[in-house]
């Protein structure tokens, strides 16, 4: 009975260390990222998108108060995939939310059925999507992979 349950230990022990290992998942990553300029002047707070042709993963992330931005597949700043990518950066600004604590379920039904307010995008709207942008960029393996995104109107 005593040589069942050290077997027992010794199993939970094989298959809880299984799920703690660190092994890579999916196909390799470099690191990449770049700056995005509208106006020679960096975007804050832009989502910068690289979509593959379906068969690599999409690379996202969200542009510093420099312009700057770190690529991320699965994990924050963990980079793309080597191969070519197509790019839209979008930025959409919004009325504020106002915070008002709690309210009644009378004040949130109100809420949520009063007219949805503008949004507005301070960058070009061409840039909102892939098939628009014209940007085209290619994450290669051993390269600087920094890429300087310029909007122009």
């Amino acid at each position: 009975m005593a040589s069942r349950r050290l077997w027992l230990v010794v199993a939970g022990i094989v298959v809880l260390s299984m799920g703690c290992s660190k092994a890579p998942t999916g196909p390799k990553k470099v690191p990449a990222g770049g700056k995005v300029t509208y106006k020679n002047a960096p975007v804050e707070g832009a989502t910068v998108s690289f979509l593959s042709d379906g068969k690599t993963p999409t690379a996202v992330a969200i542009t510093d108060a420099s312009g700057e931005f770190a690529l991320a597949t699965s994990v924050s700043g963990d980079g793309a995939v080597p191969g070519t990518y197509r790019v839209a950066v979008t930025k959409i600004i919004g009325p504020p939310v106002k915070s008002t604590g709690s309210m009644s379920m009378d004040d949130a039904a109100k809420a949520a059925s009063a007219p949805a307010q503008k949004q507005v995008s301070p960058i070009p709207e061409k840039y909102n999507s892939v098939e628009s942008s014209g940007l085209q960029f290619t994450v290669k393996e051993g390269d600087k992979n920094h890429f300087a995104i310029e909007l122009n109107d």
